[in-house]
């Protein structure tokens, strides 16, 4: 919500929960690094930190899973490696996620296993390494000959 602050964004999703709203509004402006923004509105923020923004709504309700398309889709190098800090972070506190994303540098930061997905199927599944080196992977998405 542009015209709302970092803050009220992240009371919206807290507004219907019986969750105590300034302290898990505290933890999570502190975990998204937004804590210094908090009373700015959102339509002040930089791309990045609108995505971290969005996050942050969706984790103040405490998800198990989170289905993230495109996350770093048209930033810079430095916001997509903080991007992949948050999202690292909260996998390595249990947070399951689904990413769907062509940024082969960011998957490689954050995933532990890829699908590849080719005309609606399943073409391969794999760590990160044998993904990047399996040649059908590389004649489809790169063009090179196997």
């Amino acid at each position: 919500y542009e015209t709302l602050s970092v803050a009220q964004n992240l009371r919206v999703p807290l507004q219907r929960t019986n969750r105590d709203i300034e302290p898990v509004m505290e933890q999570t402006l502190d975990r998204i690094s937004l804590a210094e923004k908090a009373d700015q509105p959102a339509s002040d923020l930089s791309h990045g930190e609108k995505q971290r923004l969005e996050i942050g709504m969706a984790i103040t309700l405490d998800p198990t899973f989170m289905l993230l398309d495109e996350p770093v889709a048209g930033m810079s190098v430095d916001e997509t490696a903080d991007i992949a800090r948050l999202i690292r972070s909260l996998h390595d506190d249990g947070m399951t996620f689904l990413v769907v994303e062509h940024d082969m540098e960011f998957v490689r930061k954050i995933s532990e296993q890829v699908t590849v997905l080719n005309q609606g199927s399943i073409l391969r599944q794999g760590p990160i390494e044998e993904i990047e080196t399996d040649d059908e992977v590389r004649r489809i998405y790169l063009g090179e000959n196997a």
